[in-house]
């Protein structure tokens, strides 16, 4: 008879991949925060350069009107990447998910920050859910003046069962 291997104190694969992956994450929002912060700097060390005398506007056709015009651009770039990540989408995200029931079933999601807009898409198990789910969003912090903007009965599924697309005002969101 053959001897029976048995190692109780090694660690299972499941774990070792559990472990990989909790570290690629770590990784992945050190790197993350570690760009955030090149922006900050990026965009501080910029503007103080631009507050420092560098002429806007009218100038001169040498090389400073060039050098003036791409640290605009850069500038414009870092804000605009800033204030995309300033926006709150956490808290939109979570007032969408907690306002769904069983009977609505999301599509998509397209937020317009720009126009302080959010136009959500999906299928509804019938009229009175989807106006529970209008009243649940339009009760959240996020969202407001929620409207219905398109509908159509989905083919080929319960009686009743429709297909919307709904447009809210994005609150917590400048222009």
């Amino acid at each position: 008879m053959r001897k029976l291997a048995i190692d109780f104190v090694r660690a299972p694969a499941g774990r070792r991949v559990g472990l990989a992956l909790l570290v690629a994450g770590l990784t992945a929002s050190a790197g993350a925060i570690g760009y955030f912060s090149k922006l900050e700097r990026t965009k501080a060390a910029l503007e103080s350069r631009a507050h420092a005398g560098v002429p806007y506007g009218k100038g001169s056709r040498s090389g400073g009107s060039v050098e003036n015009e791409r640290l605009r651009s850069r500038i414009a770039a870092t804000t605009a990447v800033m204030s995309a990540l300033n926006r709150p989408w956490e808290q939109l995200f979570a007032d969408v998910e907690s306002a769904g029931t069983s009977d609505i079933g999301l599509l998509g999601l397209e937020p317009d920050p720009r126009r302080a807009e959010v136009r959500i898409s999906g299928e509804a198990r019938d009229g009175t859910a989807l106006s529970e789910y209008i009243t649940a969003l339009e009760s959240t912090s996020s969202l407001k003046r929620v409207s219905l903007s398109q509908h159509e009965l989905v083919p080929g599924q319960n009686q009743g069962a429709l297909r919307f697309v709904l447009v809210g005002t994005w609150m917590g969101v400048r222009r």
